[in-house]
């Protein structure tokens, strides 16, 4: 599964290379603080309890990070600028391990925190998540399954706390 993973992957990362740089580094390194804030802000427009629900995300989001970072350290993964030799797209100095993707798994537990809140604005972050997660594959510093898996984390974490009301 590891070969197929990165075949494919690799596909993106070529992709990616022929892609201007700024593009790239956009959606791996800037688009998730873009996503962040609309979020922030339909949940501004869309409840009167906003702060509340605005710190329900964080900490659904927050959740996820940290899920990853536990996963991380029982199924480390080089990432496949390290592993293979291809040169990275972005910064890397503060890069560790690779699975699961923690842009992808806080990424989507943003979209997915306010889908389950209010289901008609969450289109537009589900489409920024999957762009900032495309973005990491393009830059190199990821695997589509690092995504996937990240992506099912971010998911969970919301249903998670939307389901059993935490901090109601």
């Amino acid at each position: 599964m590891g070969e197929i993973d990165f075949q494919l992957s690799y596909v993106f990362y070529l992709a990616g290379s022929m892609t201007p740089v700024f593009i790239v580094v956009f959606l791996a390194t800037y688009l998730i603080w873009i996503q962040g804030a609309i979020s922030i802000l339909i949940l501004k427009l869309k409840s009167k309890k906003y702060p509340k629900e605005i710190f329900k995300m964080l900490i659904a989001s927050s959740a996820a990070y940290a899920l990853n970072i536990l996963i991380g350290l029982v199924f480390f993964r080089q990432r496949p600028f390290d592993a293979h030799g291809i040169t990275a797209l972005i910064s890397t100095d503060h890069l560790d391990k690779s699975f699961p993707s923690s842009h992808a798994s806080v990424a989507f537990a943003i979209a997915s925190f306010v889908y389950f809140r209010y289901k008609k604005n969450a289109i537009w972050l589900f489409a920024l998540a999957f762009l900032v997660s495309v973005g990491r594959v393009l830059a190199g510093v990821h695997y589509l399954g690092d995504i996937a898996v990240g992506a099912v984390i971010g998911i969970f974490c919301s249903w998670l706390f939307v389901r059993f009301k935490f901090f109601s």
